[in-house]
Formats: structure tokens, C-alpha cells, sequence
């Protein structure tokens, strides 16, 4: 039920107009692709408890990614619009973040990404960032990153509703 909305809502923001054609066709090809996800394991039916858990954590996360974002813009407006450019000495930086699953090391590599002065080269051996920095602070900076550590908290939500539709699916398949 979850992605049913997700999707409704990602569909209405993307829509130019609001009117109640584009609502009920938006609701039809929502409900169509989350049957389809649901059905073939794509979104599986604990991720939407998940998502449920989630939610307020994943708006934090954003908001501090938008702090970040902005802080990194006037860091780097700062060092552009000195005049002896001193600062840039660019940096590659390869460390790996203490994430278990790769999709947070993906959301931590596209958030370091999405900070200006800093980019994500690759992601090595499953578990190793390369990041791109303007210079050495920005290169440390994005290493310690406050995100990681949500990330992690994100990640024990994730397992604890993996683990728990594991056991009711053992529990299921035991009493049929």
C-alpha cells in the first residue's frame, strides 16, 4: 500500500495539472505497478512497513543532506572566488564506510555526490568508496560524514523487518 502511494504522489508532483482525470489515471498505473512490484518480489510486502518506520528518519536525513549541501556550496564558492585559488589541491580519497548493505553505500555515495567540492569516483569490492575532493578538507569531510551514521540506523530497520517477514514466512510455510 505503501508504493501505491508513493507512486500516486510521485506521479501528481511530475503532472503539470491537477484534475480529476489525471488523479484517476495516475491512481490506475500506481495501483497496476504496485500490484506488478508486489507480485514479483520486486517491493516486497515488508518493505512497506519499512517505509512506514522510516519515514521520519529518511526526512531527517534529508534535511541534514540539504545542510550539507549548502554549507559544501559556500565552501566552494569561497575557494572559486579566491584569488590565489591556494586551496585546491585535489584529493582522492579511498575509505570504506562501516554500511552493510549496498544500497545505503549507494545512498551514501550519491549524497557525497550530491555535496559540492566532492564526488563518488566508484564503488569497489562491493564496499569501497572513491571519492574525488577539491581538497584535503572536503576529502575528510566527506569520509566522516554525519549521514553514516543515520545510514547505519536505517540499515538495523531494514534487517530487523527483513528478518522478521523471514520468520513469519518459516512460521507460515511450517504450519501448511
Amino acid at each position: 500500500m505503501t508504493l501505491f502511494f508513493l507512486l500516486l504522489v510521485m506521479w501528481l508532483i511530475l503532472c503539470s495539472r491537477f484534475t480529476l482525470e489525471v488523479l484517476l489515471i495516475g491512481a490506475a498505473l500506481s495501483a497496476g505497478l504496485s500490484w506488478f512490484c508486489h507480485a514479483q518480489r520486486i517491493w516486497p510486502h515488508w518493505m512497506d512497513r519499512a517505509t512506514v518506520r522510516l519515514s521520519g528518519q529518511i526526512v531527517r536525513y534529508l534535511w541534514r543532506l540539504l545542510g550539507h549541501m549548502i554549507s559544501s556550496s559556500l565552501r566552494v564558492c569561497a575557494i572559486i572566488l579566491s584569488p590565489t585559488l591556494d586551496e585546491v589541491e585535489p584529493k582522492l580519497l579511498f575509505f570504506e564506510p562501516p554500511l552493510k548493505e549496498e544500497g545505503t553505500r549507494v545512498v551514501l555515495g550519491n549524497s557525497i555526490t550530491l555535496t559540492p567540492g566532492t564526488f563518488t569516483v566508484g564503488l569497489y569490492g562491493n564496499s569501497i568508496l572513491c571519492i574525488h575532493a577539491l581538497n584535503g578538507d572536503m576529502a575528510e569531510g566527506a569520509r566522516h560524514m554525519d549521514l553514516t551514521p543515520r545510514l547505519q540506523q536505517m540499515e538495523g530497520i531494514l534487517r530487523e523487518e527483513r528478518d522478521r517477514d523471514r520468520k513469519n514466512s518459516q512460521k507460515e510455510d511450517r504450519t501448511s
